[in-house]
Order: C-alpha cells, then sequence, then structure tokens
C-alpha cells in the first residue's frame, strides 16, 4: 500500500512539474511574440513617418513673397513671375566671372 501511495504521489509531483514548465515557456513565448510585434508596429511607425516627410518635402514649393520677381522679357516688357502662375515656366541663369 505505501508503495502505490509513493508511486502515485510521485506521479503527481511530475505532472505537476511538467505543467508548471510549459506554463513557463508558454509565458517566455508571449513575451518574445509581444517584443515582435512591437518591432514591427515600430517599424511601421517609422515607415508611415517616413512617408509623411516626403510627402512634406514633395509639397514644397518655392514661394516668393513681397515683391516678387520681375524679369524683363526679350521685348523689353517687365514680366512678374506671379504673372505666370499656373503656367510651365523655364528659367534659366547664368553668370560670367
Amino acid at each position: 500500500m505505501k508503495k502505490v501511495l509513493s508511486v502515485f504521489l510521485i506521479l503527481i509531483l511530475l505532472i505537476s512539474v511538467i505543467s508548471c514548465s510549459s506554463n513557463e515557456e508558454k509565458k517566455e513565448e508571449k513575451k518574445e511574440e509581444q517584443k515582435k510585434e512591437q518591432k514591427e508596429e515600430k517599424k511601421e511607425e517609422q515607415k508611415e513617418e517616413q512617408k509623411e516627410e516626403t510627402k512634406k518635402e514633395e509639397s514644397k514649393t518655392p514661394e516668393v513673397k513681397g515683391m516678387g520677381l520681375v524679369f524683363e522679357s526679350l521685348d523689353g516688357q517687365k514680366v512678374k513671375l506671379s504673372d505666370l502662375k499656373g503656367k510651365k515656366v523655364y528659367m534659366e541663369f547664368m553668370a560670367t566671372w
């Protein structure tokens, strides 16, 4: 009878130890998964921030405030750059030293 009881107790102890160790492993796995998810979220946030920054940079258009730029055309007339708003303009600046 004592042998059966001792074997039964040993089995119960083994089962409890095994179940406890598996629970710890599961907890560790969950922690690792959470860390991976956090890293992925950070990467996605960084990508979104980069996209927003590039959009901001692309949307920046040079604006001339105040008097504006005034050029003399080949005909000798004065042309304001603001008068050409919405049109395609090609400007070439040359300098001699």
